[in-house]
């Protein structure tokens, strides 16, 4: 590395790349540093290791629940000094990146758990319906064998959409020794089986991507009800057929997802990191070619940009208010080890159709042990 070119790692998807490749074709017009992005899987960004990354990037692109570990382990740079206010950003993006009084990232990408319709298949919104009657939807499309309402089933996304029905429920914290009681999360857990065994068999490994490139190629998924978005589903040319998102059953609280910008402690050149962070985090940059180039924007800005938003047919202005109230996962180290394990536990639940109640008690154990560690290691 030369000092003045910089090397990143970001995650596959469109959504991701496209608006980073964009920038590295323009740095120099732009007077942002020119960055070599390297792609991930969707898988890894959701479980790989930091320690690697770090060593061989100067910017990661990361999801939140890594942050409360890779403080612990001093992989990232702290960002206090140049992080913008938590408000500049949508729902508690900005917050999502902070680990005991310290920022590690900044947000440049912002998402929630959403509904999702092929608008052209059906004028019914699951925004508009109780989860009860997104279950009797489901088994009056599967009884008519499709077009079906489907949520994906990759195991990672089986146990997020267990952190959406519970935070919808009840009063969800995530952050005390115990996930929630037997009888709220067995419900869940049914819930999750009900949605999974009615949804479109080929769903059956799919993560929201892969479902989301199905639903706009094909005319067998009508619907999820709860899905992570993405705008350039949304977005005419993108696919076939445009999709059309809304908010979640009964607005209900929806689980946090997103993406922030993390400067690496080993980087070669972390004055020009930072600097390069804070560009790509900004709002003009965040309404500009961020947003034009298939990015979804982070900054507050951009999601109440009438022309942005009238670009992606109204995915920010349907979907504000849900990711203005949603739910922030917990980040202390060991959580990513902690999900990974539920969502085995969640996966076999599912596909060999095991007892709601013996699988609420697995996921409840599981919790109360990585919070118990999480406890001792900070008392």
């Amino acid at each position: 590395m030369d000092g003045k070119h910089l090397r990143g790692s970001t995650w596959d998807h469109p959504r991701a790349y496209e608006p980073l490749r964009w920038l590295a074709t323009h740095a120099a017009d732009l007077g942002i540093a020119p960055v070599d992005w390297q792609i991930r899987t969707l898988s890894n960004f959701a479980d790989q290791s930091l320690d690697c990354l770090v060593r061989d990037n100067d910017l990661i692109v990361l999801d939140h629940p890594f942050i409360g570990q890779a403080a612990q382990e001093g992989l990232l740079l702290d960002l206090s000094s140049v992080a913008a206010p938590d408000s500049d950003f949508v729902g508690p993006s900005a917050q999502s990146y902070v680990w005991q009084g310290r920022t590690y990232a900044l947000p440049i990408d912002a998402a929630c758990h959403v509904a999702v319709t092929r608008p052209d298949l059906t004028e019914v919104t699951p925004n508009s319906l109780t989860w009860d009657e997104v279950e009797e939807w489901s088994s009056m499309q599967f009884a008519c064998h499709g077009p079906y309402v489907s949520i994906p089933q990759a195991p990672i996304d089986l146990w997020c959409l267990l952190v959406t029905l519970l935070a919808s429920q009840t009063s969800l914290a995530l952050d005390g020794d115990r996930l929630a009681s037997v009888i709220q999360v067995a419900a869940a857990v049914e819930r999750i089986q009900h949605l999974a065994w009615l949804s479109n068999p080929v769903c059956r490994t799919y993560n929201p991507i892969e479902l989301l490139d199905h639903m706009s190629q094909h005319d067998d998924i009508i619907a999820s009800p709860a899905i992570f978005g993405y705008v350039n589903y949304s977005i005419e040319g993108f696919r076939s057929h445009l999709l059309s998102f809304q908010g979640l059953p009964c607005g209900s609280r929806a689980i946090l997802g997103g993406a922030g910008i993390a400067v690496s402690a080993f980087s070669a050149d972390p004055a020009l990191s930072v600097s390069t962070v804070m560009k790509l985090t900004s709002s003009a940059v965040q309404c500009g070619w961020y947003a034009s180039h298939g990015g979804q924007p982070a900054h507050r800005a951009a999601w109440l940009d009438p022309k942005v938003d009238q670009s992606a047919n109204g995915f920010f202005s349907n979907t504000l208010d849900t990711i203005d109230r949603s739910f922030l996962r917990p980040r202390w180290p060991g959580f990513i080890e902690m999900s990974k394990r539920s969502s085995t536990v969640l996966k076999a639940a599912v596909d060999d159709r095991l007892d709601p109640v013996a699988v609420a008690n697995d996921l409840i154990c599981i919790y109360s042990k990585s919070a118990k560690k999480r406890t001792e290691h900070t008392s």
